[in-house]
């Protein structure tokens, strides 16, 4: 199961897609699998991803587990919560 996570560093919020994963002798299951970058980049990197979709293993040429264990939906789904999650801190800056 895969999902985002947001993380805050020197008023950045970074967006990375992680999934849960058995390791041995580990207290964090989760594993990264791809990182976007700042919040701001990450959005315009999804658009891209979904306006070519078809050459998504062209654009994303090492993480073959990120480009064939996902679906177009998965990816509009995580779009959207980048959109969320993005307009939520744009409200809050814009906020005297």
């Amino acid at each position: 199961m895969a999902y985002l996570r947001f993380i805050k560093s020197n008023d950045n919020v970074y967006v990375y897609l992680k999934e849960y994963k058995k390791q041995e002798y580990k207290t964090d299951n989760s594993y990264t699998l791809f990182a976007f970058g700042r919040l701001d980049k990450a959005i315009n990197f999804i658009n891209v991803l979904l306006s070519d979709y078809d050459n998504l293993k062209n654009i994303l040429i090492d993480d073959d587990d990120v480009v064939n264990n996902f679906t177009k939906r998965d990816w509009e789904s995580w779009k959207r919560e980048i959109e969320k999650r993005y307009s939520k801190i744009k409200q809050k800056r814009e906020v005297f």
